[in-house]
């Protein structure tokens, strides 16, 4: 409980620290911007410590983390001396900032209980993440050293990892704890940032009484936590249904939906087969999407978890900077430097964390402010001129920002190629996308009599839409790719549903109220990106729409909870001041078809929840418990590395293990750089590895030791040290450490399953 504590405490004063400017940005909102302080906290306390360690003066990450929290504390101090007013309403605000607090903890103490059922850091991508916390932890450099790759440089985005040290460094966490406290604490800003973002977005309630202002408020935050971290795609209740014996007659195999239905045993109606949930992610038979149900039950600290929270607070910086309607551009900025860098630092620090999401978030700011000017009845002319002189300084400072940070990366060649081959069938929209949908139809019909509809407003929308679909059309063309058109068959279809939902966001966004098109605008947003993965997709070290589909659906289903939940709670208030008693039983008929259809999939969680606690993994919240009570040796081993080596200096050669089959977990555990693991992991993160060439050299060392090509290998690599465990063994020989008699043995485990050997170059 200790550990819980001091991990809140500090968070808590990483929130306080920046409590007042935050205020102070977002002073038009319903929330007063409480909710965001943390995100905004965390993001530039990381990313000055971060530039603080890239100036290598031998500064510590606590020392760095502390003396920026004084800076923080201090320009608060300045805020409150220059306007008193401010501890005024910040007083008076004490009971929202509480219920705030206490939503927050609630969902960090629901992620945790589930978390603690299966803690452990195996399997998917887990070890990778250790990795890189624990290189971070260990060495306090910047980038930090790949330990996977003879210790050159990390070549990948990392800024949320640096975050969990740095929080956990203050706390006093062990790295184990770090990597799953740094998880519940990420999905529970997250959601909180999204409550309050939906709440923030509905209109002015004084007209209302007290008591249905606070019933709209809390079924507006309520909705939207249950889409966030109870919806899932429709496909995952289905399968427990099914495996339940329910509807089994049905021929589903025509839908041509991967891995569904997916049959397999149930206890106490809940399927038990190791990992079944995993295929509610699977429905394609190439590629996969997540969602945030599933992602923080799995329980890997990714890039995109990191950048969730970031990404959110984006959108109420789109709200905060178009609230009212006002003229925006490089004037708007000259007037207000103060927001410039606020903007700025979180657009870089997101870019840091998880560069996936930095286009995503700045097409929502630029586009928020183009629709507000057009809303302006300005015209394209006028428009165009205020998003440039907007965007402009915004890029030059972002990039200024980030040169330290690109400069030190090394990325493999990536790029936009065309979707040819792949897309997405009706069946597989509708069960994965469904329950997501169903609230905002539902949300939209409820309130339709307050629709005034203006079918002028589609005349912008279809001209884009047509021209867009033209270049892509003729982009097939002169690709020679022309069968795409006809082999997409019910892809077309898929299509066409998403815009048509672009469209309704259009018209329904036409609205006198301030904040009503904006959210709008952000369910918008998740519709172009989603039509934006069935046209285009990033060219990276993966085949096909893969790692497309599973950046790209993830946050829109994040960014997605906040507009359903915003729709839902803005309908709900615009129509409790215009009722009519005729319509009463239409509006409870609307209900029930919410209920039935938007919220069946909320099974699949907690389903998932108990399904993982069956898994057999020892309860706690220590992440690398396991190796300490299952792998003694290795433990052993890492603790005496730890003590005994330098990072800097020693390599200790240990045979390739694969990505994502768990080897190489000495050099995870202990951040001590091997000259190459999970070898397709890196070629996604960098150049050239010359993965044959590395290959050899550590067959050669396992071969000859430090006789002929071995020699010659242990010098090009600087290896100074070999481990030999049953991994290695089993590659190279159960004989394998006689070759190694001549070294010295500076390391036995007490079971004998570990040996280190030590080489000093004559």
């Amino acid at each position: 409980m200790t550990h819980l504590l001091l991990w809140y405490l500090v968070t808590l004063i990483i929130s306080f620290s920046v409590i007042i400017p935050t205020m102070e940005f977002f002073q038009s909102f319903r929330s007063e911007g409480f909710a965001y302080a943390r995100v905004v906290g965390v993001a530039f306390l990381s990313l000055f410590v971060w530039l603080t360690l890239k100036l290598d003066i031998g500064i510590s990450v606590i020392s760095a983390s502390l003396f920026w929290l004084l800076m923080f504390f201090a320009l608060s101090v300045g805020m409150i001396f220059r306007n008193r007013s401010i501890l005024e309403r910040l007083w008076l605000q004490r009971k929202k900032i509480l219920m705030i607090e206490s939503i927050w903890i609630v969902l960090f103490g629901a992620i945790l209980f589930a978390r603690s059922l299966a803690p452990d850091a195996i399997a998917t991508e887990k070890p990778m993440d250790l990795m890189i916390i624990t290189s971070i932890f260990r060495s306090e450099v910047v980038p930090p050293p790949d330990p996977w790759f003879s210790g050159v440089p990390l070549s990948y985005h990392h800024l949320g990892h640096l975050s969990a040290v740095i929080v956990g460094k203050l706390s006093q966490q062990s790295i184990g704890m770090i990597f799953n406290l740094v998880l519940a604490s990420s999905a529970a800003t997250a959601g909180a940032v999204a409550a309050l973002l939906a709440i923030d977005f509905l209109p002015d309630l004084r007209q209302l009484s007290r008591r249905k202002s606070v019933l709209i408020v809390t079924f507006t935050g309520f909705t939207t936590l249950c889409t966030l971290f109870l919806l899932a795609p429709w496909i995952g209740v289905l399968n427990i249904l099914f495996s339940n014996g329910y509807l089994t007659g049905i021929d589903l195999q025509w839908l041509n939906v991967e891995n569904f239905p997916f049959l397999t045993d149930v206890r106490y109606g809940i399927p038990d087969q190791w990992w079944w949930w995993w295929y509610t992610t699977r429905v394609f038979d190439s590629s996969f999407a997540e969602f945030p149900a599933f992602t923080f039950l799995l329980g890997d600290p990714h890039a995109h978890v990191f950048g969730l929270p970031i990404v959110l607070t984006l959108l109420a910086v789109g709200l905060s900077l178009t609230k009212n309607r006002p003229v925006v551009g490089f004037g708007y900025w000259f007037s207000r430097p103060f927001s410039l860098i606020y903007v700025s630092g979180l657009l870089a620090a997101l870019c840091m964390t998880n560069v996936w999401d930095l286009p995503i978030s700045f097409v929502g700011l630029v586009g928020a402010v183009w629709l507000c000017q057009r809303y302006n009845e300005r015209n394209y002319a006028e428009t165009f001129k205020s998003v440039l002189s907007f965007s402009f300084p915004i890029i030059i400072l972002v990039g200024i920002i980030l040169y330290p940070f690109f400069s030190g990366l090394n990325p493999p060649t990536t790029g936009i190629s065309l979707v040819i081959g792949e897309h997405t069938n009706l069946a597989q929209l509708v069960l994965f996308w469904g329950p997501m949908f169903s609230i905002m139809v539902g949300s939209v019909l409820w309130n339709r009599e307050q629709q005034t509809w203006s079918y002028i407003a589609l005349k912008e929308p279809l001209r884009l839409t047509a021209t867009i679909l033209l270049v892509w059309v003729v982009a097939l063309l002169t690709t020679d790719n022309i069968d795409e058109i006809i082999n997409r068959s019910t892809g077309w279809l898929t299509l066409g549903l998403l815009i048509c939902g672009a469209f309704l966001t259009r018209l329904t966004s036409h609205k006198t109220h301030d904040q009503f098109w904006y959210v709008y605008w952000v369910m918008g947003l998740v519709l172009l990106l989603l039509i934006g993965t069935e046209l285009v997709r990033i060219e990276d070290a993966f085949s096909g729409r893969l790692n497309t589909l599973f950046k790209a659906w993830f946050i829109s289903w994040g960014i997605a909870s906040v507009a359903a939940g915003g729709i839902f709670g803005t309908s709900l208030a615009l129509g409790s001041w215009q009722i009519r008693p005729n319509r009463i039983s239409i509006r409870a008929s609307l209900v029930i078809v919410l209920i039935l259809f938007s919220f069946s999939s909320i099974a699949f969680a907690p389903a998932m929840a108990i399904s993982r606690g069956w898994e057999g993994q020892i309860r706690g919240l220590d992440a690398t418990k396991h190796v300490q009570l299952q792998q003694p040796g290795l433990a052993e081993a890492v603790a005496w590395a730890v003590a005994t080596l330098d990072s800097s200096e020693d390599v200790v050669l240990q045979a390739v293990g694969e990505s994502y089959e768990g080897g190489n977990m000495f050099s995870t555990l202990t951040g001590l750089p091997t000259v190459l693991a999970w070898p397709n992991h890196e070629r996604q993160w960098r150049k050239d590895i010359r993965e044959t060439e590395r290959r050899t050299a550590i067959d050669n060392v396992y071969l000859f030791g430090a006789a002929g090509e071995g020699l010659a290998s242990l010098a090009k690599y600087n290896i100074n040290h070999v481990l030999i465990g049953d991994f290695e063994k089993r590659i190279y020989g159960a004989d394998v450490g006689a070759r190694f008699r001549d070294w010295e043995m500076v390391f036995e485990s007490s079971d004998s399953k570990i040996r280190i050997f030590a080489w000093t170059n004559p």
